[in-house]
């Protein structure tokens, strides 16, 4: 089943593997690994009460973080450029 945000961040990284920008086998997979990766335990937290709300320089940090663990495990090749790198970490 997808959701609004797995399926908008599909079809943006499909656009990225057409173009050679990233190597992913299943960009579905690959957008719900991405948003695993951005919510993780803060998303779990919330629900449940737990703790204090993330600031939002928490929540930037975290985003930068995902963004560009995911893009480096993504990259077809360590050293080539991500055009949509610069974009998403901006």
């Amino acid at each position: 089943m997808f959701t609004p945000a797995v399926a908008v961040l599909t079809k943006i990284l499909a656009k990225a593997k057409q173009a050679g920008e990233v190597d992913l086998a299943d960009c579905e997979a690959g957008a719900r690994q991405f948003l695993g990766m951005l919510h993780g335990k803060v998303h779990l937290k919330a629900v449940l009460q737990l703790g204090d709300i993330p600031t939002l320089s928490e929540i930037d940090l975290r985003a930068r973080t995902a963004v560009k663990a995911f893009l480096d495990g993504a990259s077809p090749v360590e050293t080539a450029p991500i055009v949509a790198r610069a974009a998403l970490i901006a």
